[in-house]
């Protein structure tokens, strides 16, 4: 049962980065079409 806990712990870790890591690159792609 610990285990599984421990996995969906990983899991919902790698979905906020994963996130973090997306919100971040459409923030760059924005900036971009700013520019021009």
């Amino acid at each position: 049962v610990i285990e599984l806990g421990r996995d969906q712990d990983a899991v919902t870790l790698q979905i906020k980065e994963e996130r973090e890591i997306a919100r971040e690159k459409i923030q760059k792609c924005q900036l971009e079409l700013e520019r021009f």
